[in-house]
This record gives C-alpha cells, structure tokens and sequence, in this order.
C-alpha cells in the first residue's frame, strides 16, 4: 500500500470517481482506510469542518485495532474545539492571513519567534504530525493549495470538488506596475526590471483596447519577463525582516498593507503571462482591463482602468502523491485544467428512489423572491409587494407538502427571507453548504426553491483561470456586437421525465464552453447536491424542484406554477387537512367550500389538473382511490382518495355517512 513520491517516480494519473449521490463514496474509502495495515499517510480534503467531523466519527467508528489513527487538521483562523467558545487555533491567525497573502513564510516571520508558540493549539497539532508517521490526516479543501502540512502524503484523497475553490483574481490599477519597487532595487538591477516593468505597463496603460499579448511581445521576451518575476518574488521574501513575531499584530498588517497590494498582484500578473506567451493568441485569456464602471471600453463609462488578473491557485499538498477525487456532480473539463490532462475518469450511475415534482412557467430567481437587487435596493415601487405575494404562496405549498419531515433549500438570501415563514417541521439551508454534509439524510423530502446563477461576467472571471491555456480566444458575452449587455444566452432543454418523453424549458446558457461548464458547476451540480442530501437512492423519498433548470434528475411530474398553487395546491390543502379527498365537483365544493366555493372552480380545477398527476400525488401520501355513494344518493358512485390504512373511515370522516362502500374497480 506504501506509494512512494519521491521526484524519480513516474507520476500516477489522477483517478476522478464521478458517482451517484448517495452510493457510500466516502462510506467506502473511509472503511478501505481503516484496513491499511502499513505505515502510511492518507489526507482526506473535504469540504467544511462540519464535514470533517462527520468523517472523523465515521472512521472512528470503522477503525480496527491495528488502524492507524485520525486527525483533524485545522486553519489558523478555525475555532479550537479544547478551548472556550470563539478562540481560534492561533490566536494572531488575523496577522498571520497578511503574512500568507503577502508571499512571505508564516513559519519563518511570524511563528518562529511569537510569544504563543509554546501554547498555539495550531503548533500543538503541527508537532503531532511531525513526530508521527502513518495516520489519517483530514483538512479543507484549501489545504489543497497551502503548504501547511509538515509531513509527506502517500496518497490524497478529495471529496467534493474543488474546482470553484481554485480560482483567484487580482484587480489594481496599471501604475502598480512600476510603483511595486523601491528606486534603489531597480538602480541596484541596472535598470533592466524597470525597463521591462515599464514597457508592460505601457502596453496596459495605452488607449488601444485589444490584442495585449501581441503588443506585449512586440516590446518584451519571454526571458524578460520571467526575469522580472523572480526578481519581485526575492524581493518579497527579502521584505520578511518587515516583520518579527515580537511585533504588534496591527503594527505586522500595516508594514505589509504594501507587500500586499503591489509586489504579489504584479507577481500574479507576470505568472499569467508567461502560462499565455505560447498560446498563439494576439489576446489574453485569463487578463482583462475594465473600468471603474465594469466596462471593457473607457470611452463612454470613464473612470480609472483597471487590471483584472484570473489565475488557477497551483496544488501544493502532496504534489507526488497519487490523487483520488470522490464527486457525484464532477466537471471533467475543469478538473483536468487542474490536475492534468491525464486525468482518469470513472463513472457510476443509479437512479433514484424517488417521486420527483418540478415546476416550469417560473424561473424564481432571487430578485423576484426577495423584490430587491443585489445591493438590497427595491427592484420597483411594486417589487417589494409582489415578491411578499410570492412568498407567501411560496410557504403555503411548501407548509402543506404532506411530510413529517422536510428539507427546504434555496439561495441564501431567499433561505433567510423564506425561512420564518415555514412550519417548525420544515429545515432550510442554502446552496454551497451542504455539500457532503450527512445531517439531512432521514428528512422525507426535500424542495428546491429557485437556483444560483450569478451575472454573465462574474461567472467569466472565473471561467477565464481555467482558459488561460486554450489556444482559442475566450469568449465573452461582452464580445457579442449585436446587443452586448443582452446577457446569458437562451436555449431549449429537455427536463427527463420518468415515461420517456421530456418537457422543454428555456435555460440561461453561455457560448463559451468552460464558462457554461462553471455556470452548470454553480447552478445544476448545487442543485442536485442539494437534493440529493436526503440520501434518495437507498430510501423511498419525495423531491419538489421550483424552477426551471434542465437536471441530470429524472422527473415524474412536471407542472406549471400557475396550476400548482391553483388546482393542485387546493387538492393538497385539502388532504392536509383530513383522511379523504372527493374527486367530484358537488362534493367538492360541499366539503371545501373556502377552497371550492362553487361547483365551476372544482370543475375547472379538475379540467386543467391531468388525473395522472393527481394519482401520482396522492399516491406518495399514502391516499387510495375508492368510490361511494352517500345515504341518500342515486345514480353513479362518487370518487374519492382515502388513507389506505382505514379507507372507510377515513372517507366518513369527511364526507359523513355513506351507504355503500368499494375499493377501486
């Protein structure tokens, strides 16, 4: 089992297990752990500390005598679960995060001669692992891209993907550029830094809009460049005598305010350069210049130019270490932008055992359920009205699901907006939090109200780190000339139903393939995520989805809102409140007057509500069809839905007396 990553060893492919929520992934790997009998160190990357904790328990509870043991490694900034609540694992872990983001050691500058050492719960922790081989190390998924762990890996295993924690962006103001040294280190260099700082800055500072990396390679080698990268960067770490652990912690934060924003975005800036020089492109990919506006063009919006730089953070933990990545939502594209093209890839699928509702005819984006733009501003002099109406038939469907337990799951603003207005039997989270996460797997539903899907531009500047090696250019929503600020794209999707057939929906799509990728990674993959956390494939469940995003989800019912909270939301509210349900207009409306005041409502209702789906939901309530006449009726049998366990009384207890009584025909 013992595999060794010393630099003579051939790297081993990455291996990505793309696999039905739900199937034991982590359940699996966590038991193959606890039977290593060798020496050897495992790190597992997940997700939360929420989610380590849960791993944590569950290998506890698989280990063997001879396992070897677990830790759970912590940031400087996590609370330390030996002591008092709200005291971190390091207590200077606010000016050790300038030390890290200025480029220098913490380690070396900070730690080596702090006063806390002797008692940091982070350093007790870093001892542990230095004096002890053989264990299960579990960490963040930033961990991925530190150097934080002080012992060597033999294998590395990540569950959940990473791909969206990869990416960082770097926005300052061309004049950084040239500002980012002191006079006497250029003097000092003979001058060549400065000369090549100033010519790229040049070219970034002139009026032209287009082709950089053209110009730039028309005034710069590649050598030059790579040259002035190295440069800064001994610069930078020879700024470490700026700071000692002696130091106030303010005093660390304000000597390295400009480490931080000039040396290490220029630095950024020179990396992505060089990984562009070969591409072919007269553009960059991963590069742009904006305006204070968020224009691409100074012309009309003014303001000062801006730099934006797109990099993918580079793996550090266990660089030679064979990898495996657990995920049930996997993007191939983007993982192998990350972890090399010679990624291997397997992948397991099984349905789930579960009735599945969505809605079409509305979107429920966050600002028709909040009425507010993202800097919490009134969309209009209505919008706040509007979405209170729509909230309130929001919980009024959700409230009368006929669950015990139930898993509500939405952006976080609509979770919160939403939330009071929820029965005490109904839980709520957001997207990006639960990932892994086991807490909800007994809940007997779940509803998906609405989805992530964040602007055009915000999606491509993450998408433009992934691109920055394709020799196509990259291409921006922004480059469309016939209506630049039209947005995402709409296209016709297919949702999967369960009979075979599918119900088109118009989705928000994006022209450029690896930022529709991110787009589907932030919205579908969170989606089924979310749902999936009731564990549907080895439990019989419901799930309710309210928009109208194609899933990788096959779906037994797909309903316009309008006739949910119409029709179908008056048959649920009345069998929410009895045994029985009468499928007759006169009966109807005799019995539910306040739902049905006359006969042409339930008539209508009945008319535009296909039987099917009636039948489909009754039938995960528990309700039978049965037929009935009452005391004094002739003709034909009423129709009727009753609770299976007692059908009779059941239907009595609501309609009262009845003469005669029969299952379905």
């Amino acid at each position: 089992m013992t595999m060794p990553h010393d630099r003579k060893t051939p790297r081993i492919a990455p291996l990505l297990i793309n696999a039905s929520l739900g199937l034991g992934k982590t359940a699996a790997t966590l038991s193959a752990i606890a039977n290593i009998k060798e020496e050897v160190t495992v790190a597992l990357l997940v997700p939360s500390l929420k989610k380590a904790a849960e791993a944590e328990a569950e290998y506890n509870k698989l280990r063997k005598p001879f396992s070897m043991p677990v830790q759970v490694f912590r940031g400087r900034g996590a609370d330390n679960p030996s002591a008092p609540e709200e005291e971190k694992m390091c207590q200077r872990h606010k000016a050790a995060e300038s030390v890290a983001k200025a480029g220098l050691g913490v380690e070396t500058t900070l730690c080596a001669t702090c006063q806390h050492r002797s008692a940091c719960a982070y350093q007790r922790q870093i001892e542990a692992l230095r004096n002890r081989q053989g264990r299960l190390i579990i960490c963040m998924h930033d961990h991925l891209f530190l150097n934080a762990i002080p012992t060597s890996v033999d294998l590395l295993i990540i569950d959940e993907s990473v791909s969206m924690k990869a990416n960082i962006t770097h926005r300052f103001a061309p004049n950084h550029i040239i500002n980012c040294l002191p006079g006497q280190d250029m003097a000092d260099n003979g001058g060549r830094i400065e000369k090549t700082l100033r010519e790229i800055y040049n070219v970034f500072a002139a009026d032209e809009h287009r082709q950089y990396l053209a110009r730039m390679r028309a005034v710069c080698t590649k050598r030059e460049i790579v040259a002035a990268r190295r440069f800064l960067e001994n610069t930078v770490t020879g700024r470490e005598s700026l700071i000692n652990g002696g130091m106030a912690d303010a005093q660390i934060i304000e000597n390295l305010k400009g480490v931080q924003s000039e040396a290490g975005m220029v630095i950024a800036l020179l990396r992505q350069i060089e990984l562009e020089w070969k591409s072919g492109r007269r553009d960059f990919n991963s590069l742009e210049i904006r305006y204070a506006s968020g224009s691409t063009s100074g012309e009309k919006s003014g303001g000062q130019r801006q730099i934006f730089v797109h990099a993918l953070k580079k793996p550090l933990l266990a660089r030679r270490a064979p990898i495996l990545l657990l995920d049930g939502t996997a993007s191939i594209a983007l993982n192998k932008k990350l972890f090399g093209d010679d990624l291997e890839y397997r992948e397991f699928r099984v349905e789930r055992n579960a009735y599945v509702m969505q809605t079409t005819g509305k979107g429920f984006s966050r600002q028709s359920i909040t009425g507010k733009k993202q800097d919490s501003s009134p969309l209009s002099a209505s919008s706040i009205a509007d979405a209170e109406r729509l909230q309130a038939r929001i919980a009024t469907y959700v409230n009368n699901l006929p669950h015990k337990s139930l898993l509500v799951l939405a952006n976080k603003t609509v979770e919160a907006v939403l939330q009071p207005l929820f029965s005490d039997h109904i839980a709520t989270t957001h997207f990006n939090a639960v990932r892994g996460i086991n807490t909800y797997q007994n809940r007997e539903a779940a509803a998906c109200v609405g989805r992530e899907q964040p602007s055009w531009s915000a999606v491509e500047s993450i998408a433009r780190a992934y691109a920055a090696t394709d020799e196509e250019p990259f291409l921006s929503i922004a480059d469309v000339p016939s209506d630049p600020n039209s947005g995402y794209f709409k296209v016709t999707r297919g949702i999967r139903r369960h009979d075979g057939k599918v119900s088109p929906v118009a989705v928000s799509v994006h022209p450029h393939p690896i930022v529709e990728e991110v787009m589907e990674q932030i919205r579908e993959a969170e989606i089924v995520q979310a749902v999936d956390r009731i564990r549907p494939i080895h439990n019989r469940r419901s799930i309710y989805i309210l928009n109208e995003v194609a899933l990788d989800i096959t779906v037994h019912s797909v309903v316009p809102w309008k006739r949910i909270t119409g029709g179908v939301g008056r048959f649920v509210q009345a069998a929410m409140r009895g045994g029985a349900v009468p499928y007759s207009a006169a009966e109807m409306s005799r019995i539910y007057p306040d739902l049905w005041p006359n006969k042409k409502l339930a008539e209508h209702d009945m008319q535009r509500t296909p039987k099917s789906q009636i039948e489909l939901l009754f039938e995960i309530w528990g309700f039978i069809e049965v037929q009935y006449k009452l005391m004094n009726q002739r003709g034909k049998y009423y129709t009727a839905w009753a609770k299976k366990d007692n059908p009779r009384k059941a239907l009595e207890s609501v309609v009262n007396k009845i003469k005669i009584f029969r299952g379905k025909l």
